[in-house]
């Protein structure tokens, strides 16, 4: 498209005129460069294809692997897992989940999936996938070899940032947009997966659904220019997060696994029942929680979070059973 002419054309070179526009081509599956992934029964799950070609597989497969362990992955895990086939999930980082757990809270969910008759490997780095013209397993960095007539990647997103860049509008592991959504191009916004805001792609439905009401606001009205008129503004999405595994109860909001001198650390874990509970304060104020085995205390950690109130005077007793978060 010609952000500066205000046109698109589209494949079959049919010409559309915009006054603005919005770019919400969202995101691709990455795959790493490691031999074989182009094998019949490797897949991605981006889309109900993806889904059904999976299932597909499944039907006529007995054993999977599932290369990466981040939420889809192991959701994924868990779907083939009910389909009767024996799975293995391979996570390159020291634990599962590395973007929404520590690594005691990683360890607590690892032993409910070992429980539920997953196999797990971390720190497990994928050398090749195996087969001929079909996947037969992947051949790790260290020598070992797990079985898999259904292979999983699931190592994460990349934007779609291709016709952006083409246009020349500003572009970094994103299409960079400012808080009213908008582009480095006059009248073109974004939105969602394709959309990096002060450094950061989200890569969440809340993100998306929140940018897209800020650039629709914007686009139907214009921001501000000082004509009194009033402008949509973002400032980023307090990262939810929910793995939805049944049996077992996981919700990771804000800067769930923030670290430093400059945090309080809180911590309840009862691994025997599998449960675990962390708060990060920063200032007095909840910043970030992972809740595993619990989750009644979802909404309203998630309100104190976005709020930003100041929690320093129950600091104690915040993970306390009898401690009532709404009420006091």
């Amino acid at each position: 498209f010609d952000p500066q002419a205000h046109y698109l054309v589209l494949a079959d070179s049919s010409r559309v005129e915009y006054d603005r526009l919005l770019l919400a081509t969202g995101a691709r599956a990455f795959v790493p460069p490691f031999d074989g992934a182009g094998k019949k029964g490797v897949f991605t799950l981006r889309s109900l294809d993806d889904a059904l070609a999976i299932k597909r597989q499944a039907q006529v497969a007995s054993t999977a692997a599932v290369i990466g362990g981040g939420l889809l992955g192991l959701e994924t895990a868990r779907a083939l897992l009910s389909a009767n086939l024996d799975v293995t999930v391979i996570e390159f980082a020291p634990h599962l989940l590395p973007r929404q757990l520590d690594e005691e809270g990683a360890q607590v969910l690892q032993s409910r999936l070992e429980a539920m008759g997953l196999r797990i490997l971390t720190g497990a780095a994928t050398e090749a996938i195996l087969g001929d013209e079909r996947a037969t397993g992947v051949q790790l960095g260290d020598g070992r070899v797990v079985d898999g007539q259904v292979v999983l990647i699931s190592t994460g997103i990349r934007s779609r940032v291709e016709l952006a860049r083409e246009a020349g509008l500003e572009v970094n592991r994103g299409l960079v947009v400012d808080e009213h959504l908008r582009t480095s191009a006059p009248g073109v916004y974004a939105a969602g997966d394709v959309a990096e805001f002060e450094g950061q792609v989200y890569g969440i439905i809340p993100a998306a659904i929140e940018q897209a009401q800020v650039a629709a606001a914007n686009m139907v009205a214009g921001p501000s220019t000082g004509s009194g008129r009033s402008s949509a503004v973002y400032s980023g999405t307090v990262p939810s997060t929910t793995l939805k595994i049944a049996g077992i109860d996981l919700t990771c909001l804000g800067q769930a696994t923030a670290t430093g001198d400059e945090f309080t650390i809180l911590r309840q874990s009862d691994r025997a029942n599998g449960i675990y509970r962390r708060l990060a304060l920063r200032e007095g104020k909840i910043v970030g929680a992972i809740l595993l085995g619990d989750k009644q205390d979802v909404r309203v950690l998630k309100k104190l979070i976005s709020t930003g109130r100041d929690v320093s005077a129950h600091r104690h007793r915040l993970l306390d059973d009898d401690f009532d978060l709404e009420t006091w």
